[in-house]
């Protein structure tokens, strides 16, 4: 899932929610809700989310089989 990918990532970079939301542009807040899956990210924010987490887009995007 979206949600577990990005906190893997996260916090396998090191970063905090906080530092992540900095990062992308985003409040804390909201990525807290991406990782628990309440909320989707945007589409802008996806490639900031690649970026920041050194992953692919398409990576990100894809579901789990």
């Amino acid at each position: 899932m979206l949600s577990d990918k990005i906190k893997l990532h996260r916090i396998a970079v090191g970063l905090t929610q906080a530092e992540l939301a900095k990062k992308i542009g985003a409040q804390m807040v909201v990525v807290s809700r991406w990782e628990r899956g309440v909320n989707l990210p945007r589409a802008k924010y996806i490639p900031l989310l690649a970026e920041v987490l050194k992953v692919d887009a398409l990576y990100l995007l894809k579901e789990d089989e």
